[in-house]
């Protein structure tokens, strides 16, 4: 019994140990896994350092292949190179053999452009006195050329002037001939009424021929300069109010409305007898080409210093050809007006005349058909107009 217990007990310690040998075999196999784990994981990495490795062989030959290359350009270049020094080196010897040369070169070409500068400065004085003379000769030329000028305007106006005065003036005294004589031989035959009639016309072509004559001696005056300016603190509507009147029997004879719409409050620095006159001409003229039962209205504005006085009437209109020459003298446009009257052409070119010496502008629009405006400009009044 003793026996079997101590066999059973050895037994039991052997089964302990083998227990704890089968523990530490386990743990053993475990830490082997790792092991194995950890191997296989340096085997990867030593494969791919192996490839790296492979790579960096296979380019650092092709590097050893560039570089045997470069060596044999850098040997060429390097035997150019001491080529291109020894030609330097000859060209140097024969830089300093003509240095002598060189220098007297030098010196010659320093004579040269030192006399070169001389003649430069010379021909510099002489440039400048032929641009002088060529300032004085196109002075010269300019002058010459408003003395043309000048004279072609005088021989136009002045043939102007004659024609007026043989054609203008020549029709209404020939009118006044006829019928004195026509009184004067037929008187005892005539009636009251005829007598009557002729005066009238007697009356009406004196009147004509005397408003051409002050018109001719007072054009004549402004083109001499005897005229004077004598601007003074003016209402427009005062100098308007005086002048309509003597026009409204010509005006009532169309049937024609004058109306007027000029500022009271607008005042300006005017000769007043020379803007009268402008201002007669033009509501004249507007009569005379303005049909029966017509309107002709004057109004007013002001801008910038300046009045601005518009005719405008609802009349037969211009041409633009003829509107294009209405203020020259030497051009002649003057057509007959809607009641067939005459007329001289001079009356618009007294006009600008007259607006000019007041400091002035005249301008006309006008479309055939459609009637006309014609507008001219005077300064404002002011008290530094008065003062000046």
């Amino acid at each position: 019994m003793k026996d079997t217990a101590k066999s059973a007990d050895k037994l039991a310690m052997e089964h302990k140990q083998l227990l704890k040998l089968n523990e530490r075999l386990a743990t053993v196999n475990a830490e082997s896994a790792n092991l194995m784990a950890e191997l296989e994981e340096s085997n990867e990495t030593l494969q791919k350092l192996n490839s790296r490795l492979a790579l960096a062989n296979a380019h650092s030959v092709e590097l050893m292949v560039e570089l045997e290359e470069k060596n044999d350009v850098l040997k060429r270049t390097n035997l150019d190179l001491a080529k291109a020094n020894a030609y330097a080196a000859e060209l140097m010897a024969i830089n300093e053999l003509k240095d002598e040369e060189i220098m007297k070169l030098n010196k010659a070409l320093a004579q040269v452009n030192t006399r070169g500068a001389n003649l430069i400065a010379e021909r510099e004085m002489q440039m400048e006195e032929i641009h002088l003379l060529n300032h004085d000769l196109n002075k010269e030329i300019d002058e010459r050329k408003n003395i043309e000028e000048r004279l072609v305007k005088t021989n136009a106006t002045k043939d102007r002037f004659f024609s007026i005065i043989a054609h203008d003036l020549r029709n209404p005294f020939n009118s006044i001939v006829n019928l004195i004589t026509l009184i004067d031989e037929h008187a005892e035959i005539l009636s009251k009424d005829d007598i009557m009639e002729m005066v009238h016309e007697l009356h009406s072509s004196a009147d004509k021929t005397k408003l051409l004559l002050e018109g001719l001696l007072q054009w004549q005056m402004v083109q001499s300069d005897g005229m004077v300016v004598k601007a003074v603190d003016t209402s427009l509507m005062s100098v308007i109010d005086a002048t309509i009147p003597v026009l409204q029997q010509h005006a009532l004879t169309k049937n024609i409305k004058i109306v007027s719409k000029v500022d009271a409050t607008v005042h300006a620095f005017i000769d007043e007898n020379m803007i009268a006159t402008v201002i007669r001409n033009l509501v004249s003229n507007a009569i005379k080409f303005t049909p029966n039962q017509g309107c002709i209205t004057l109004s007013s504005s002001s801008d910038n210093g300046k009045v601005y006085v518009h005719v405008s009437d609802n009349g037969i209109g211009m041409r633009e050809s003829d509107l294009a020459n209405l203020f020259r003298i030497d051009k002649k446009v003057s057509q007959d007006g809607t009641a067939k009257e005459k007329g001289s052409g001079l009356g618009l070119i007294l006009c600008k005349e007259f607006v000019e010496k007041n400091n002035g502008k005249l301008s006309a629009v006008s479309e055939l058909g459609e009637g006309s405006t014609f507008t001219f400009s005077v300064p404002q009044f002011s008290p530094k107009n008065k003062l000046d």
